[in-house]
């Protein structure tokens, strides 16, 4: 008797008419006597067919069927998938390359997979139907799998591809249950480059990267060298590149590999091993503060400044003027509260007209502007707010080193002290002074092209010395050297977005948790958590009320172990707030930093 059994996984024969089309043909069953499937070899029409995604599940009845059009493929688990790219002959996977023998899915009777399905992307671009019997050959054995296998995939179900930009669109996942990787594949579309996930262990503590690899390489399934152990609590941070440098248009989330796009990782496992990918959105606990007491109420709030050693937030607010009041604000306009929305203290009477930034630098000094004195504030906060230092001159707007127009926020380079003003509204651009506010340089100026600035809104600065400038009216965030050397740009998914709120389409802020190694940015009626390539970890729910400054912080670490790191926004123990800042609604609020999905297996038909 022959030691290998095999079953031609297969559209049965029919018609293909012109288009794109993801039909799923099933169900069909192994072979009897076969319980380990240990070889997919694909057998294709690479003129029609883009990409192939085999399922498998178990269900009485089903597997006795006679193959032919079915919904299965949306029933079942992921067992395989294949794609076009980078091949003129299709490529093999066989087990046998894990070097560890017994290595297979374990299928047949009482198995997961009683029965397969296949489901096809067809890009057929001819004139007239075409028959086809495209598929995949499976190669069994008789023996039971010493490790049996199963596909998780962490996928991006938010793409969206702005145009003339480069992205990186990133998927963070927490191992929920441990195991073993022995192969993965990465699957993306035109616009793709790179594509890999950084891999963090439970305590956060960095691993080689997996899967490394330009998405325009063949994208197939690859057997690792040596196998990858994911422990439970360890997180991957799926990333996928993109440059749509020479496209006019919005790229979405799609099957058409000519016009869409898609930001795939799967990796085939020990059975057993499951991943919990996030849901691209925070949590909204509550109103964290609209009012404080009786006497004091909050006007437009437009600034945030978190004390993490002292679990302090700061709020800059306008009490009752707005952007264009000319008098005086008396109430106290910096309010403190700790992390359970108690007042702690209030700063800062008679000081501003129209506050506009707020940032705290390493000493603990808050820093401050005022659009309407033209002017820069380092303010005290153990002395009521007093002013310890001023830059600029009140109440007369210019350019130069001794004046701004209207600025708008400011970030202090922990190493040397130098002060980055963003002179926003009439200037356009970065200024730098020393220390002891001794001008040296600037750059910028009105524009849209790289280096410059329509209304530089708000800045930070990571561990690195890079600068981060928020450029609110171009619906991006540029990054820069200390020399204001221009490196990239992040434009923000908002710039493609239909004009709602006059506040829509704005990137109003940016701001910088130098322990997480994360971004929290606000765009649009939302605020992004961002890491340091730019892409986007989670987000809040839209319909916030202009979002005009937000902070992340954390509120808590996991027992036993040091404050997290940002590879900790994938993994569960650590308690994470974002404190956002509206405008419009003249309140503070208070979010949870990530949620997670309850698992990363899919069967969206977009899958690829």
């Amino acid at each position: 008797m022959a030691n290998n059994l095999t079953l031609f996984v297969a559209n049965p024969g029919t018609s293909v008419s012109p288009g794109i089309h993801l039909p799923c043909f099933g169900p069909f069953v192994a072979p009897v006597g076969a319980r380990a499937l240990r070889t997919f070899l694909p057998r294709v029409d690479m003129g029609i067919v883009h990409h192939m995604i085999m399922f498998g599940g178990r269900g009485a009845g089903v597997a006795a069927a006679k193959p032919g059009s079915t919904h299965l493929c949306y029933q079942g688990s992921i067992m395989y998938a294949w794609a076009r790219t980078g091949q003129t002959t299709p490529i093999v996977l066989d087990f046998a390359d894990t070097k560890v023998e017994g290595d297979a899915f374990a299928v047949g009777p009482g198995t997961q997979f009683e029965w397969f399905a296949l489901q096809i992307h067809y890009q057929q671009l001819g004139w007239r139907p075409v028959n086809d019997r495209s598929g995949v050959t499976l190669t069994f054995g008789r023996e039971v799998p010493k490790r049996a296998l199963e596909v998780q995939l962490m996928a991006s179900y938010r793409l969206r591809i702005p145009p003339r930009v480069r992205m990186d669109e990133c998927v963070a996942c927490r191992v929920q249950s441990g195991g073993t990787v022995v192969a993965w594949r990465n699957h993306a579309h035109r616009l793709a480059r790179d594509i890999w996930s950084e891999h963090f262990d439970s305590d956060g503590v960095p691993l080689s990267p997996l899967g490394a690899i330009s998405a325009q390489q063949p994208q197939i399934f690859r057997v690792l060298p040596v196998s990858r152990p994911l422990g439970r609590g360890d997180s991957l941070l799926l990333h996928c590149t993109y440059d749509a440098t020479t496209i006019d248009r919005v790229t979405y989330l799609g099957a058409d590999e000519r016009t869409h796009e898609m930001c795939n990782q799967y990796l085939m496992a020990s059975a057993g091993t499951r991943l919990n990918c996030n849901a691209d959105s925070t949590h909204h606990d509550a109103p964290f503060a609209t009012r404080v007491d009786a006497a004091a109420s909050m006007g437009e709030v437009v600034g945030l400044a978190a004390d993490q050693h002292a679990g302090i937030v700061y709020a800059l607010h306008r009490g009752p003027n707005r952007f264009d009041s000319t008098g005086i604000i008396v109430a106290p306009a910096v309010l403190a509260f700790n992390l359970s929305g108690a007042l702690h203290a209030s700063l800062a009477r008679r000081t501003f007209i129209v506050p506009h930034g707020l940032s705290i630098d390493h000493t603990g000094a808050l820093w401050a502007t005022d659009v309407r004195r033209h002017q820069v504030l380092q303010l005290d906060p153990t002395a009521d707010g007093a002013v310890l230092l001023a830059l600029g001159v009140r109440g007369e707007p210019g350019s130069g080193p001794r004046h701004f127009n209207a600025p708008t926020d400011v970030a202090v380079h922990a190493a040397t002290g130098r002060i980055f003003v963003a002179d926003g509204y009439g200037n356009a651009r970065i200024a730098v002074f020393a220390a002891d506010g001794t001008y040296e340089r600037e750059w910028g100026g009105a524009g849209n092209g790289d280096g410059r600035f329509r209304v530089p809104h708000s800045i930070a600065i990571d561990v690195r010395g890079d600068v981060y400038v928020a450029d609110r009216e171009n619906s991006r965030v540029q990054v820069f050297d200390m020399s204001g050397r221009y490196k990239t740009q992040w434009v923000s998914r908002v710039a493609s977005t239909p004009t709602k709120a006059s506040y829509s389409k704005h990137v109003s802020s940016i701001s910088y948790h130098p322990t997480l190694d994360l971004f929290a940015v606000s765009e649009g009626d939302t605020v992004q958590l961002r890491t340091p390539s730019g892409c986007a970890l989670s987000q809040t729910d839209g319909g916030l009320l202009w979002p005009h400054d937000a902070v992340l912080l954390p509120t808590a670490a996991p027992a036993g172990r040091s404050p997290p790191n940002r590879s900790a926004m994938a993994q569960g123990g650590a308690q994470f707030s974002l404190f956002v800042a509206e405008l419009n609604g003249k309140r503070m609020r208070r979010f949870n930093a990530m949620t997670l999905a309850a698992s990363a297996q899919s069967a969206d038909p977009y899958s690829g």
